[in-house]
């Protein structure tokens, strides 16, 4: 995860811990707190100069070691607008902004194919 991650990011807890891990850092254990493969948000990190702890809103008095961790992808939540009269298709983010007009969409093969380029590029 980003060492430098701000109040509110979301990571992921992997669940890959040692004994060794919690004992470096003098970390809170995580394995009988929290739940591997679900996503937290983060509170706080202590940089260090060899670990970083890690706070977690809604466990704001245990510190894990910043390696059980990844960071989780945030997009846009984006919608596409097809028009089928005119044949083209626009891609709005939350806000209704138009981000991105295509070429014309004339059959079903082009729609599908728009939309794969667009999740390709939101990858």
């Amino acid at each position: 995860m980003n060492i430098y991650a701000k109040t509110g990011t979301v990571v992921r807890y992997t669940g890959d811990v040692s004994y060794d891990q919690v004992q470096w850092a003098r970390s809170s254990d995580p394995r009988t707190i929290l739940v591997p493969g679900k996503e937290y948000r983060v509170l706080k990190t202590y940089v260090h100069c060899c670990h970083t702890n890690v706070s977690l809103i809604g466990y704001p008095r245990y510190r894990f070691n910043s390696v059980w961790f990844e960071d989780v992808p945030v997009y846009p939540k984006l919608s596409i607008r097809i028009y089928k009269k005119e044949g083209l298709a626009v891609l709005f983010d939350d806000d209704h902004r138009c981000v991105l007009d295509t070429q014309t969409v004339r059959t079903e093969r082009e729609l599908v194919r728009f939309t794969n380029e667009i999740r390709g590029i939101l990858r």
